[in-house]
């Protein structure tokens, strides 16, 4: 029973690591910046320092591409699984934006190298690039989910879409340039969302800047310090750098079917050590007691290998009666274990084969050590000391 559920889990576990989140969130750094009090904001204008945080931020991405550990280096506003912005859209060809079982449509800023600074694929067209700013054409990426659920096909290049932070200004055309593959923004269980991407500097209604930086493997230490003295020495006045990984913030969803797997897994090894002691410890009694009987047996013409054989077959009865009442008991409450995993049945036969396999794999190896021993008796001594 504990290696089914150990199975399970397991399975649960590699299904969850299969799945295609649109992006690669290992070694993606996420860092942002905080300042002491909003003294600054109030001698400046609100305007003027958001400008001016937003411009220490560019300059922290530009100088951060020419470090020599960083592979590629972005920044953006909205991210998977930490925040998201919601605008009011309208689409040439529908009269209202309905609302869909999948998340989205949702927005994110984001600036040149993102795509290639999280992984994500660009399937169609082109990503944005350094000429993508405030004040240039209004362009837009969005996500295959989103192509197909409203011009209901992948290839929607030169299209355009309608975007503002007021319902009254949706007057601006919006050129979808490319199209990305579909990524999860909340959760691991989701429908891919329909995301659509503007450039930074083209957004309104949001905030958060975030700088997004990809370093080369093992090295995501040195990088986080040689940013952080970055930022600071662009802007002496910044309190405090904060920086996360993007896989840490998925990994609390992952948590429950690792902790699952580990549990089970552990139990799983515990039971099958208790049962080879087990059933070696039986068999070594039940040798010692059949001494007389296996000297007669031999002394009448038993070949060494039929006395093996009936040691071995009675460790693996033993052990066969143990799998098909756990596997009873699997199945009877492979319900209650359901909802806990995930794209696995929890009646799943390979599962189950796997461990009964494995339990009977031990019961024979258990049984081998009194079987040699069985296999050596002497029939002479074992009728004399009878």
């Amino acid at each position: 029973m504990l290696l089914t559920g150990a199975g399970l889990f397991v399975r649960s576990l590699m299904q969850i690591g299969a799945i295609d989140l649109g992006f690669q969130p290992d070694r993606v750094l996420v860092m942002g910046i905080r300042y002491p009090t909003a003294a600054r904001i109030n001698d400046r204008g609100a305007a003027g320092e958001v400008s001016r945080r937003r411009s220490v931020y560019v300059e922290a991405m530009r100088r951060a591409r020419q470090l020599p550990n960083v592979e590629h280096a972005s920044l953006a506003v909205g991210l998977p699984f930490q925040s998201s912005f919601g605008q009011f859209l309208r689409i040439p060809g529908w009269d209202s934006i309905p609302e869909f079982k999948a998340p989205g449509p949702l927005i994110s800023a984001i600036g040149p190298d993102y795509l290639e600074t999280v992984g994500a694929r660009l399937l169609e067209g082109r990503a944005f690039t350094t000429a993508d700013r405030d004040g240039s054409e209004p362009v837009v990426i969005v996500s295959r989910a989103m192509a197909r659920t409203f011009w209901h096909r992948d290839h929607v290049v030169g299209e355009c879409l309608y975007w503002s932070a007021s319902k009254d200004s949706l007057n601006t055309c919006s050129r979808i340039v490319g199209v990305v593959a579909d990524a999860h923004v909340w959760g691991l269980k989701e429908l891919p969302a329909m995301n659509y991407y503007v450039p930074f500097g083209q957004e309104r209604g949001m905030g958060g800047t975030t700088l997004l930086v990809r370093p080369t493997p093992g090295r995501e230490a040195d990088v986080t310090r040689a940013v952080r003295n970055l930022f600071l020495s662009i802007d002496p006045s910044i309190s405090f750098v904060s920086t996360t990984s993007m896989q840490k913030t998925i990994d609390p969803q992952i948590r429950p079917w690792r902790l699952g797997a580990a549990v089970f897994a552990l139990m799983g090894v515990l039971a099958l050590v208790v049962a080879a002691v087990g059933l070696y410890s039986v068999m070594s009694y039940l040798v010692a007691q059949r001494t007389r009987e296996i000297g007669v047996r031999m002394a009448l013409g038993a070949q060494a290998r039929s006395i093996v054989f009936m040691i071995v077959r009675s460790s693996v009865m033993m052990a066969a009666t143990g799998v098909v009442i756990g596997l009873v008991i699997a199945l009877w409450a492979g319900r209650f274990v359901a909802p806990l995993l995930y794209e696995t049945s929890p009646h799943d036969a390979g599962v189950m084969v796997g461990g009964a396999a494995t339990l009977l794999v031990v019961s024979v190896l258990a049984s081998a050590i009194p079987a040699m021993r069985a296999k050596r008796v002497s029939p002479i001594e074992a009728l004399r000391a009878d």
